[in-house]
């Protein structure tokens, strides 16, 4: 008698399948886009390292107007400054644990959002009132469905972090190594080896514990956020008006985009912190004086940052105002420390 082989996906319902396939697609769109877009995600993780190696600018603090400042090099004169004293290839470093990192991120939530979805559908609350529109809704049932949908995309959210958490730390050493010039991480598999040899099991989660709360923060934020801005607007436009729908339904599709920015400023000093700490244990000179303290734990590097106000470093990508300690002549960002 022939063996009948499972295939998991014979159980989609229809609805399931077309999730399923709409994901598919977008994995792969949002793959090639980080591939070709790396070079930012190299220089950002370079800021929010602190490595400021190229001449400052003079400029108005206001472009036009205002008192004259310091600016650190914007994203592609920074870029353009290290292909020519490195090569074009350099721009592309740990582009092989960045896209397995979020491949991974993203089919692990993807998955258990499917799970979630099937066979648990109560937690976070009762789906009874998901799916209707915001004007159909009272102020507590729209809280509920906002408050159940947090609960579940952090679950979700939470689980995709932590299992694409090696690959996100082995992505930041890779790119950290081009401070100090080292090539102990020279591709994702190796470096998955070294860690394992050199710090075990804990060093693949290293920074993982911030990274966490500012996906935490961002849910809840926007969540809430969302919630008071969607309640105002109910209340504010008069659904009569083929005009004000309109400009509601515009207000909304904004809001889609403005509200995570917003809430971003709350979320990412913790990023940099887990960029930080990514490094704990490495050894690199990135992450050893007279770069960085060594800490103990991440709450000591959000301290330390915090006092030197570090927290926000490679939030911008242009404008890079920078207010720390200068040398040689003024000309150039101190980097005997992190600031």
């Amino acid at each position: 008698m022939t063996e009948q082989v499972h295939n998991p996906s014979q159980e989609f319902t229809p609805e399931e399948r077309e999730r399923f396939n709409t994901f598919k697609q977008t994995l792969a769109w949002k793959t090639a886009i980080a591939g070709a877009i790396h070079p930012f995600t190299f220089a950002k993780t370079l800021f929010q390292l602190g490595h400021e190696p190229y001449a400052l600018e003079k400029d108005k603090s206001y472009v036009i107007f205002g008192s004259e400042v310091y600016f650190l090099p914007n994203v592609f004169k920074y870029l353009n400054f290290i292909r020519k004293e490195y090569s074009f290839k350099a721009l592309y470093t740990g582009v092989d644990a960045n896209l397995i990192s979020n491949a991974t991120g993203a089919v692990v939530s993807f998955a258990t959002s499917m799970y979630l979805d099937r066979y648990y559908p109560e937690i976070g609350g009762s789906p009874e009132n998901v799916g209707k529109e915001e004007a159909q809704m009272t102020n507590y049932e729209s809280a509920r469905v906002k408050v159940r949908q947090a609960i579940r995309d952090s679950i979700v959210n939470s689980l995709g972090i932590i299992i694409a958490r090696p690959f996100t730390v082995v992505m930041v050493r890779e790119i950290a190594q081009h401070i100090g010039h080292e090539g102990k991480y020279p591709d994702v598999f190796r470096a998955l080896i070294r860690i394992g040899r050199d710090e075990g099991p804990p060093g693949f989660f290293s920074g993982l514990v911030p990274e966490l709360i500012a996906g935490l923060i961002t849910i809840w934020g926007c969540a809430s956020v969302r919630y008071g801005v969607e309640r105002f607007l109910e209340n504010a436009f008069d659904k009569n008006d083929e005009i004000q729908v309109k400009t509601l339904k515009d207000t909304r599709n904004l809001m889609h985009y403005v509200i995570p920015l917003a809430v971003n400023a709350f979320s990412y000093p913790f990023m940099v912190v887990s960029t930080v700490m990514a490094l704990n244990g490495s050894c690199l000179s990135a992450s050893q004086y007279p770069y960085v303290p060594l800490f103990s734990h991440w709450s000591d590097a959000y301290d330390y940052f915090k006092q030197w106000n570090g927290l926000t470093r490679g939030s911008r990508m242009f404008l890079r105002k920078y207010q720390g300690p200068t040398s040689d002549g003024d000309k150039y960002a101190s980097t005997k420390h992190y600031y």
